[in-house]
């Protein structure tokens, strides 16, 4: 056990409001506070990668607030806006601690940090790469990264052969994989000096809550660790987890960055409304996305309410002429870092996004957040809203509001959005443009035929699992709902609403709700007649929840009997059944089943 991590006996310096409005010093920006790095009691391999590696002289509020807390030995829940340093206000004083507290000996982890995404999780080790750059290789100071999406067992190799790095960014499922299963996994924690929580909302957003109690249960307890606790919001829930993951009385200190909800999102960030009908909302997306596109250096991140209609959406706008990237979880991990890549190095480009670029991750100057349908929750509108006017840099953001979602306006009434007509901006819109109305064009002439109506009826589906979800906030009956996900997969281009599986209707609680077109499988086809003495050929296979007919026997030395389609597997796709090979006679073919 190592020794337990006390703060030092000398109280921390006062702590500085974010909002404080001091003078600007030379090489200063509305980002930065007055604290210089150099003047924080920092070891000079760091103040190099600082100066060095990112070209820092000034500290942000976040960073000159928590740097030195943490430096003391504190543990530390930190509440900051999104874009203001957090990353580098943890993993300074984290690295700086484990260097001066000292490494239990290679393949021991001496900071763990959890990262709620992929993206986030790389982000944040490429910058410990850099700050670690400058201290002596024998230190050992290595970097290891743990996310889901990769080979597992090429992982656990290295473990097994190296151990582990002295500094662990993961993700909580990938790491709550390896405690359970990687032989010796456990015991590279035995001397943990470190632990943070990076985005530690979003972390209890996505569900982990029962994986970071395991983790928490598996490593070394509070007392013998520092904990920071980074966090955008500070709801209940993390409060719960600050409770038994940091130390409790004078061992923690907390700080604010944020202050009021208003503060919430970037100061320099104009924030704004527009409501359409159903049928003006691809009309006026595009329109507004045409308009974003022929500004000089424009840089938009649109946000949809899942994966499927992001990916669906991006496939559309790509055919009608109007170039985008798209991420979400969809596509791989190696895709993902891809597209991420080259929009962060774009000087002008548009995004479409789900939530995984919803938070912590880093694009430099985009200048206008579009979000497509209210967002799960206002914390959420606040992160996404939060990509734009980061590191001082101005920025607009449009919340795009179907008028049966006007509910979630009240949910914003604390923030400064402004209707966006009233303000001189364009308004809903029914004229859709010919190179749109051809792509929708195309998803419909290719229904049951190609990719495109795929597509379209995984958006159709996602569609209505999200606003299933809102079904009380709406005040819609199961009817209504399912009336409305009709009228949008018309919208889409799709000749009529897909066809779900029994399973997920009954998933979502709508199962005999009108409207609903429920997959039947037709049963199988009739076995093909067997040669002379042969049996009969099996019979075509049944759709989705049909069943797979079987073929009848021939007549034994008579003519080739005809095949009956009997019972069979349940759901097959359809295809035909070979005949039974006789004396002098193949089998016939089975015909083909329904389709699906």
């Amino acid at each position: 056990m190592p020794d337990v991590v006390t703060p030092d006996e000398h109280e921390p310096q006062p702590l500085v409001s974010a909002t404080a409005g001091k003078p600007l010093a030379d090489g200063q920006t509305a980002l930065t506070s007055n604290t210089r790095f150099r003047d924080l009691p920092l070891m000079a391999e760091t103040q190099r990668a600082i100066a060095q590696g990112f070209g820092y002289e000034f500290c942000s509020p976040v960073q000159e607030a928590a740097i030195p807390v943490a430096l003391q030995g504190y543990d530390l829940l930190a509440r900051a806006k999104t874009g203001t340093g957090k990353t580098l206000a943890f993993l300074i004083p984290s690295i700086e601690r484990v260097v001066r507290l000292g490494l239990a000996g290679p393949g021991q982890c001496g900071l763990l940090i959890l990262s709620p995404t992929r993206e986030l999780t790389a982000q944040t080790a490429h910058e410990a790469k850099v700050l670690t750059s400058h201290f002596a290789p024998t230190l050992g100071l290595g970097v290891q990264v743990m996310i889901g999406g990769t080979n597992v067992k090429s992982e656990t190799t290295t473990l097994v052969s190296r151990g582990s790095a002295a500094i662990m960014i993961a993700t909580p499922g990938r790491l709550e994989a390896h405690l359970a299963d990687t032989s010796g996994f456990r015991g590279r924690f035995g001397a943990l000096r470190m632990l943070v929580f990076d985005e530690a909302d979003q972390l209890l957003d996505m569900g982990f809550k029962p994986t970071i109690d395991k983790i928490l249960r598996a490593i070394p307890p509070p007392a013998s660790r520092q904990t920071l606790l980074f966090s955008a919001t500070v709801p209940s829930t993390i409060k719960q987890i600050a409770a038994y993951a940091l130390r409790p009385g004078d061992a923690q200190r907390h700080i604010d960055c944020v202050g009021t909800e208003h503060d919430a999102t970037a100061d320099a960030l104009d924030q704004y409304y527009v409501v359409c009908e159903l049928p003006q909302l691809l009309p006026t997306m595009f329109a507004l996305l045409s308009a974003q596109a022929a500004q000089p250096n424009a840089k938009v991140i649109v946000f949809f309410v899942t994966a499927r209609m992001t990916q669906f959406f991006a496939e559309l706008c790509n055919d009608a002429g109007l170039a985008v990237l798209e991420i979400h979880s969809r596509k791989s991990q190696a895709q993902r870092e891809k597209t991420s890549k080259q929009f962060r190095d774009a000087q002008s480009a548009i995004l479409f996004s789900s939530d995984v670029s919803a938070r912590g991750l880093d694009y430099p100057d985009v200048t206008f957040v579009l979000q497509v349908g209210c967002a799960s929750s206002r914390e959420q509108y606040v992160h996404r809203t939060g990509r734009s006017a980061r590191a001082g840099k101005t920025g607009t953001g449009l919340l795009l509001l179907c008028d049966f979602e006007t509910f979630f306006l009240n949910e914003l009434s604390a923030l400064p959005v402004q209707n966006w007509v009233a303000c001189g901006g364009q308004g809903a819109t029914n004229e859709m443009p010919a190179v749109l109305a051809s792509a929708l064009g195309r998803v419909g002439a290719n229904a049951g035929t190609g990719e495109e109506v795929d597509r379209g009826a995984q958006a159709y589906q996602a569609w209505l699992g999200y606003y299933n979800g809102l079904q009380r906030k709406l005040r819609w009956s199961p009817e209504e709902l399912v009336a409305m996900a009709n009228r949008f997969a018309i919208l889409i281009g799709l000749p009529e609403p897909p066809e779900l599986r029994a399973q997920t209707v009954g998933k979502m609680g709508l199962r005999g709700t009108p409207g609903l077109r429920v997959e039947r499988g037709g049963g199988g086809g009739g076995g093909g007649g067997g040669g002379r003495g042969g049996g009969g050929g099996g019979g075509g296979g049944g759709g989705r929840g049909g069943r797979q007919g079987g073929g009848g026997g021939g007549r034994p030395g008579g003519m080739p009997g005809a095949g009956t389609g009997g019972g069979g597997i349940p759901g097959g796709r359809g295809r035909g059944g070979g005949g039974g090979g006789g004396r002098r006679g193949g089998g016939g073919g089975g015909a083909r089943g329904g389709q699906w």
